[in-house]
């Protein structure tokens, strides 16, 4: 929560840091400040799971949790972004279950994210993950992505909503990127879900009768890169919210640096995403700034390293989870 004095938000900034390079999500380091408010967050999940295993165990396969919460640093205000995967979830279905969620999370001083209103319009987090969608999510992506991938069209010339970004638009917005966040609860589903993302991402990558290897490799990255902007290199807001620190802000002499230009390179596959893209590089630039203002030395390059060297990295680090070795992953 913000302190008064700037020298404790930069003691709790640099506690933060020394969490986030040494795990993925922050949330799993016994040392935090905050490691009893997770520890009652994640126990709290776990009830949550149980009672909907109870009422529907045919349909749920996991929980998952993303957030500022996952990411190591609650603030005042601040919601729980419960993410849920399972088998015929329709909204009858999903309606218990966020009561459900609700009702564990109220008494124990957690409040469930209902989405925010931006501008004036009422925005719906994406919080649900039907099993039975993933192969036609990611094939409605990658059917025709080989054309667009080689018709030469620059990106930055087209007015509006490019067929491509149209299509990582509706991926991003698919809950695709569910499993492959925080799971919390159902670890013994980790390899059942991925083996039906497998059939379609293979590992390693190999051509399949309707996609060849670049289409597949493409998806992959695409999935991964949006991954990294949205967990690994950090949330420098948050931090502010929960710290009353000021991170450093943008500048002139940021636009075209070596941080910038490590920037674009990463998140070359969300280019078409025009703000998603500005967004990723203006947080990660942040992020660089803040790394070397407080610990002097820069840490989201080995994070990613460490954490999301390739996608297939990633899903086995995922896969880790199904034998237990999940806390530092």
């Amino acid at each position: 929560m913000p302190g008064a004095d700037p020298r404790v938000a930069r003691e709790e900034i640099e506690e933060f840091f020394r969490s986030f390079l040494l795990y993925e999500y922050p949330i799993l380091d016994p040392n935090s400040r905050y490691h009893a408010v997770f520890r009652r967050l994640l126990e709290t999940l776990t009830l949550i799971g149980d009672r909907l295993k109870q009422e529907f165990p045919e349909k749920l396969v996991a929980l998952g949790l993303r957030g500022s919460y996952s990411h190591g640093h609650p603030y005042e205000g601040n919601d729980v972004d419960v993410l849920f995967m399972g088998e015929s979830l329709g909204s009858e279905v999903q309606e218990v279950m966020l009561g459900i969620a609700e009702e564990e999370l109220a008494p124990r001083e957690f409040e469930l994210c209902r989405g925010k209103v931006e501008m004036g319009v009422e925005m719906q987090p994406i919080r649900f993950l039907d099993l039975g969608d993933i192969e036609s999510i990611l094939k409605s992506y990658m059917y025709g992505l080989a054309g667009m991938l080689y018709e030469g069209k620059g990106e930055d010339a087209i007015v509006g909503r490019s067929p491509l970004a149209e299509k990582k638009r509706l991926l991003l917005q698919s809950g695709i990127l569910i499993p492959y966040l925080l799971w919390v609860y159902g670890h013994e589903n980790v390899s059942r879900v991925f083996r039906l993302i497998s059939q379609v991402l293979p590992i390693p990558t190999r051509p399949l009768p309707l996609f060849g290897a670049d289409v597949i490799d493409e998806t992959k990255e695409t999935i991964r890169q949006a991954y990294i902007a949205r967990t690994l290199t950090g949330r420098p807001i948050h931090l502010t919210m929960a710290t009353g620190y000021q991170v450093p802000g943008i500048e002139e002499a940021d636009h075209g640096s070596a941080v910038h230009r490590e920037a674009e390179e990463l998140f070359w596959a969300l280019r078409p995403l025009k703000g998603i893209y500005r967004e990723a590089i203006e947080k990660h630039i942040i992020q660089a700034k803040l790394e070397m203002e407080v610990m002097g030395r820069r840490l989201s390059p080995e994070r990613i390293l460490t954490f999301a060297p390739s996608y297939n990295g990633l899903v086995r680090r995922r896969l880790r989870a199904q034998w237990g070795k999940w806390i530092n992953w």
